[in-house]
This record gives C-alpha cells, sequence and structure tokens, in this order.
C-alpha cells in the first residue's frame, strides 16, 4: 500500500505553496520504485528521485534474543532490563566484530539463535566492535537461520557512546509511547550546494516531505543548509522554512539559528538529507547538536556517514578524512535522547533507501520490520552475499556498503500510531 493513497492521489502537478515552479515536488505515490524489473530512470538516478522497493517476509516466530559482546556488569544489568520486560533470552559472545571468523564459535551462535526462534533480534555490540565487520556478519548469520536468503527476523542494534547512555536508552524503550496525530511533529533537515539539478536535490527532497506530511495534516518545520555557490536557491519560501549560510567553501554550520533550533526541539520526527562525511550531516558541524534536546525522538538521517562506528573494521580509505574530534551523527542523537535511530555507516543512499523504512513506520511498523525490509530489499539487488563480503574480496566492496545501513532502537517498538493509513500485515 503506497503512503496516504487517498491523501496523495490528488494532481501531482498542482502548484504547491512556496515553493519554485522550477524546483519539482513530485507525490510519493508518483516516484519510481525499483525492483527487480522496474528501474529508475538515468536522470532519476542522477537526483536519486526513486524508492528502492520493499516487501513483507512474515516471521511466524515470536521469541525475542539480544545478543551481545558486553563483558561489564553495567551495560549487561541494563541488557537484563530490557530482556525481562521483552521475555528474551541473552546470547553472549566474546567479540561481535570478529565471531564469524570462528568457525565453532559461528556454528553455535547460529545453532542458538535458531533455537531461540526469535521475531526480534537485538544486537548490543560494545562501542569498539561496533563495526562494519559486525554489522554485515549479522546479516550472514540471520539471513541464515533457513533456506531462503533474506532476514528471517526483525532486527535493530543497541549501541550508544557509554554505559549510561546505553541505559537511558533501554529505559526509553521500555517507556516508550508510540507518537500519535497528537504528538507527531517532523522537522526537516536539508542542503542546497549550487543551483544545479544534482545541486538542489536534497532541497527537493524537504519539499516532498512538506508536501507529503502537509496532505496527511501536519506542519514541518525546515532548515536549508546553504554552500556559497547556493546563496540564490531559495526555492521554499514558507514562514517556517530557514536558510543558513555556511561559513565558506570547506566550512561547515556550527550552530542552528535560533528559530530552527526552538522548532527542531519541540518536533519529535528528525530528518535528514544532504552529504555527509565523519563528523558532517548536512554541511552542518556534528557538534552543533551537541545540546540539542532530542529527548524521545526518531531521527533518520540520508547523509554518509551518518551512522558511522568508532573504530572501523576494515579500515577506511584515506582519502576519507577521519579522527577522534569528528563526532558521530547516530551515536550523539542516542547521547541526545534519541530513542530510535536510522543511517548509513559509509556511503548512503539517500532518500531512496531511507524513505521505505519511514514509510513502514508510519504505517504502524515496528522498528525491526520496517529495517528487515529495506536490508533484505538490498540483498536482492545485489549479486554478493554477506559471506563474500566478509571475505575481503574487492570486487565484493561495494556490496559490503551497501549493506551498512544501520537502526539503533528495540526492534520490537512502533514508532507511530495513527500517522497514516496502515497496511494490512500491520493491523
Amino acid at each position: 500500500m503506497v503512503l496516504g493513497a487517498a491523501a496523495l492521489a490528488q494532481d501531482s502537478q498542482k502548484p504547491r505553496s512556496g515553493v519554485d515552479s522550477d524546483l519539482p515536488i513530485p507525490d510519493i505515490a508518483d516516484i519510481t520504485r525499483i525492483d527487480e524489473t522496474t528501474q529508475a530512470s538515468r536522470a532519476e538516478r542522477q537526483i536519486t528521485c526513486y524508492l528502492l522497493a520493499t516487501k513483507p517476509h512474515p516471521v511466524e516466530a515470536k521469541g525475542y534474543v539480544i545478543i551481545t559482546d558486553h563483558t561489564e556488569a553495567a551495560p549487561l544489568a541494563s541488557l537484563d532490563r530490557l530482556a525481562a520486560a521483552r521475555s528474551a533470552e541473552v546470547l553472549k559472545v566474546a567479540d561481535l566484530s570478529a565471531v564469524h571468523a570462528d568457525a565453532e564459535a559461528w556454528a553455535a551462535l547460529r545453532t542458538r539463535v535458531t533455537g531461540a526462534k526469535p521475531r526480534f533480534v537485538a544486537v548490543a555490540p560494545r562501542l569498539e566492535t561496533y563495526c562494519q565487520k559486525m554489522l554485515v556478519s549479522m546479516w550472514d548469520l540471520l539471513a541464515g537461520l533457513d533456506d531462503d536468503p533474506e532476514l528471517d527476523v526483525f532486527p535493530g542494534f543497541l549501541v550508544a557512546p557509554n554505559h549510561t547512555a546505553l541505559d537511558a536508552l533501554v529505559t526509553r524503550s521500555l517507556e516508550f509511547q508510540p507518537q500519535t496525530p497528537k504528538t507527531f511533529r517532523p522537522f526537516v533537515i536539508g542542503q542546497v550546494l549550487n543551483g544545479t539539478p544534482l545541486g538542489i536535490r536534497s532541497l527537493q527532497k524537504v519539499g516532498i516531505m512538506r508536501r507529503l506530511f502537509d496532505e496527511l495534516g501536519y506542519a514541518t518545520p525546515s532548515l536549508v543548509v546553504l554552500k556559497p555557490k547556493a546563496a540564490e536557491q531559495r526555492k521554499i519560501t514558507a514562514p517556517d522554512v530557514w536558510y543558513a549560510d555556511t561559513p565558506g567553501r570547506n566550512e561547515h554550520l556550527a550552530a542552528f539559528p535560533p528559530k530552527a533550533r526552538k522548532a527542531l526541539e519541540a518536533s519529535s520526527l528528525l530528518i535528514t538529507y544532504g552529504h555527509g562525511t565523519p563528523g558532517m550531516v548536512c554541511s552542518m558541524d556534528v557538534g552543533a547538536y551537541s545540546d540539542i534536546d532530542l529527548l524521545g525522538k526518531v531521527v533518520l538521517s540520508g547523509s554518509c556517514f551518518s551512522g558511522a562506528p568508532r573504530h572501523w573494521n576494515p579500515p577506511l580509505p584515506a582519502r576519507i578524512k577521519d579522527g577522534p574530534d569528528k563526532e558521530r551523527f547516530l551515536l550523539r542523537a542516542v547521547q541526545n535522547g534519541a530513542t530510535v535511530g536510522f543511517g548509513h555507516m559509509k556511503f548512503n543512499g539517500g532518500f531512496p533507501y531511507l524513505f521505505p523504512v519511514l514509510e513502514h513506520w508510519l504505517q504502524g511498523g515496528t522498528v525491526g520490520e520496517g529495517y528487515q525490509r529495506l536490508i533484505n530489499a538490498v540483498l536482492k539487488q545485489l549479486k554478493e552475499t554477506p559471506a563474500r563480503v566478509l571475505t575481503g574480496e574487492r570486487r565484493a566492496q561495494f556490496a559490503g556498503n551497501m549493506m551498512l545501513y544501520v537502526v539503533i532502537g528495540d526492534p520490537s517498538l512502533r514508532p507511530f500510531a495513527g500517522i497514516a493509513q496502515e497496511d494490512a500485515q500491520n493491523r
């Protein structure tokens, strides 16, 4: 079912208040969904204005499993609290980033997970084992629980900058109530590099979100960050759209404009579209979020490196500048109180991959199922399996990057209720 089908059936060419006519803002219903038989055009790919088609892969099991390599008392106590509330089984391994390389330990873990018959699997790595190999190995594990090549559970990751933040994340998960029409308040951040179609594609996604939520009955305050060559690209004009200029070509915005900050802190859902590198999203230093209240929010980022680990395994290419001073966006969001986060460890596909997850959540789906549908669709796209990616062969590197979408949060949570039409799977 297409999100908000009744509302979105309106004429996609109708003028939108505050949007310049040369900035196309299509309806979600009119955007191409790609799968094995339908591909996006070259123009659609250039501006990433297409969507990955995702499908349900039902899970009949009812159990809940937590897989962790934590050994200290504090994080284990936090995970035990979650396990008690979810009637979950906690499975411990020595090192989540390396267990796949130990044939005996790997087979034992697969046997234990299969025997637990889980519906939900929460993976809780230590901060030093939260890395690419850990993530890809979990796809190998969870896709291998039966004979088909798809994930056979609804997954999520529980990772935080420190033990205190992890315990707070567990508490928020246990106390979480789905956002309702009375509490749902979206906020979107975009970026403009220049006036070319490629340079304004992030601004287009801001417009698409504003149009979608407007037709569902919600205002969408928005911030757009402008690079020096984008000074005249204010193509969406409305009282609740703020523009901010970066200090220079190679400099990032260090703080939120006061009105945008106030609207962001009052929101319940934060979405970012735009470029990212370690320490930066949408031409903003992640440090700009250091004192932003994100308590209880759902945060989705379409920016590269938004879900980056602090420890790279395998190592990051030398051309990508990183260092201990560059904060990680999703980890900062969790530190500041976010309950659910979506991002990517490295080079992100953006809107085409983010929106299908958000769409499922808005329809009342669980964190884990929305994530599972995305990863299953990604695996179908690729000619490499997680197991082959783990061998480190160069020809599998692209596939390995495509598998690095990450969702932080209790997979059993339903982030939203009554925001958009529920699909039959979640009724």
